[in-house]
């Protein structure tokens, strides 16, 4: 993605500002938001996305799992109990059941 984005206040509505605001709005939409879109749409990605913002270790774990890549699921999973054990109360007691719950599956 580059940086090089404008942020601008247009009126669609004028006439004499509708090509500009296209022309802005499909460059936006090409430069950065395909491609976050696509950034997301790979399962490791998203895991990492998750990874990267200390939430939803568990869904992280999962998405690890369908990549294949049981590795990194197990990782997630220990970042997410050293995670609740440093900021208990930064996530729902729910999510720490989740993470126990794919640690004691085998597949992992």
């Amino acid at each position: 993605m580059t940086g090089n984005h404008q942020h601008s206040h247009f009126e669609i509505i004028e006439e004499a500002h509708r090509e500009n605001v296209l022309a802005i709005l499909k460059s936006n939409i090409l430069e950065l938001g395909i491609p976050f879109l696509d950034h997301l749409s790979n399962w490791e990605n998203a895991a990492r996305n998750l990874l990267t913002k200390n939430t939803g270790h568990h869904k992280a774990s999962d998405f690890f799992q369908l990549a294949g890549n049981k590795e990194e699921s197990l990782s997630a999973l220990k970042q997410g109990l050293s995670y609740w054990k440093q900021h208990p109360n930064a996530s729902s007691p729910d999510d720490l059941e989740e993470i126990h719950k794919r640690l004691k599956n085998p597949s992992i």
